[in-house]
């Protein structure tokens, strides 16, 4: 196994099982699962869905796989904008070229040994690599959407059960004397909103 896997932040919340890195377990809660680091990082962020969610995992770390999740999305959408614009760049080009009656440029291929039907058949690929692309990107936009969404709820919910527990602007003993919340719970002074 390279050094990079072990980089991930995941790997600081679970145990490989058996050497498989695909198959982990986790350090709150115990759960076993397959898929690796990165749907174990679901499982701590709470993304309901496509994992079970841990109940044991400490709020500032669901707090800080959620951030890192929502940063990887973002990375992700900009290589898949950066791909994007490079086929619209080719596709362009070879749009040009038959507009001009020349022979299109493409990218690693000897195009002056194309006849007109490998032309059509390379541009047909493109356009399907295009409307390909652009599926993909609509569905994982719409899974990112839900991540944040879920993210959001989430810390609202971390933060509404915070306040709950007298962790808000006043001290446990005033929220706990005013009979909001049951004595058991006390003010945590590291958490911060």
């Amino acid at each position: 196994m390279s050094r990079q896997r072990f980089t991930d932040i995941g790997w600081q919340y679970c145990k490989m099982i058996d050497g498989n890195h695909c198959h982990v377990r986790c350090n709150f809660c115990g759960h076993t699962m397959w898929g690796g680091v990165s749907r174990f990082k679901e499982h701590l962020a709470q993304k309901r869905g496509d994992v079970i969610v841990c109940n044991s995992c400490p709020p500032d770390v669901i707090m800080r796989i959620q951030e890192h999740l929502i940063e990887l999305s973002r990375v992700k959408e900009r290589k898949q904008k950066m791909n994007r614009e490079k086929l619209e760049e080719d596709m362009r080009r070879l749009n040009n070229a038959e507009a001009n009656h020349e022979q299109p440029r493409l990218p690693a291929i000897n195009t002056a040994k194309l006849d007109a039907e490998e032309r059509d058949l390379i541009k047909q690929a493109i356009e399907n690599s295009l409307e390909s692309h652009e599926m993909e990107k609509r569905m994982a936009k719409h899974e990112d959407d839900e991540l944040e969404a879920a993210c959001r709820e989430s810390m609202l919910s971390y933060r509404e059960e915070m306040l709950w527990r007298g962790g808000g602007e006043g001290s446990s003993t005033t929220s706990q004397a005013s009979g909001a919340g049951p004595s058991s719970y006390e003010y945590d002074s590291d958490l911060s909103f």
